[in-house]
């Protein structure tokens, strides 16, 4: 399956969760910091909504911070309502947005992780195709727009229990693979799911 399919998968996957989704759910924490699921969708619809040149320019006037300038931009799309932020969701990335400028690959990586960040407090686990979790795996180690997975995964050896993957030298950090995607991410709560002398390295790295 090519990667932009990948990306529509992801995609169509969140609108399965979102469609259904009870008002007062939207309100719940995610895995995010301080992030609601109606922040983390905002967050989404953002970045297929804002020009790239609109962008950094916003980066500039909030002082060089990608925090500061997606805190922006989550304040500025969370006062609407749930059903203009799935219509969002659903068109998707128009125009030179940001989305589009930053590619395929973290676009597949935001739609996933950020998924995830939904489902797992919210109780909604999913199935994921073996194949995409093992690009996402790829991408997260690899790549520089891997979510700071790369830097995470140094030093170690990284094994899937649930798939034939395995890369990297040192402590073995071992489980599911989407365990091991998440906490690649950064997302701490994944840890339980983890076993191996690296679990208390990747520790240390995502705090």
């Amino acid at each position: 399956m090519a990667l932009r399919d990948d990306v529509r998968g992801e995609r169509a996957e969140f609108l399965l969760v979102l469609e259904p989704l009870e008002s007062d759910r939207w309100g719940a924490m995610s895995l995010c910091t301080e992030w609601t699921v109606r922040d983390v969708v905002s967050h989404i619809v953002s970045y297929d909504c804002t020009n790239a040149l609109a962008f950094v320019l916003l980066f500039i006037a909030t002082g060089f911070s990608v925090s500061r300038t997606n805190g922006v931009l989550v304040r500025r799309w969370r006062r609407r309502p749930n059903d203009r932020l799935i219509a969002a969701l659903e068109q998707g990335p128009r125009g030179w947005s940001m989305t589009r400028a930053l590619g395929h690959r973290l676009a597949l990586i935001d739609s996933f992780v950020h998924q995830q960040d939904i489902r797992r407090p919210l109780g909604l686990s999913r199935p994921v195709p073996p194949d995409r979790l093992l690009r996402l795996a790829e991408i997260m180690i690899r790549d520089r727009v891997g979510a700071g997975g790369a830097k995470r995964a140094r030093g170690l050896r990284l094994r899937a229990t649930d798939l034939d993957w395995a890369t990297g030298s040192g402590p073995e950090l071992c489980g599911p693979a989407e365990a091991l995607i998440m906490a690649l991410a950064g997302r701490s709560v994944a840890l339980q799911e983890l076993a191996g002398e690296g679990v208390s390295v990747m520790s240390a790295r995502v705090q």
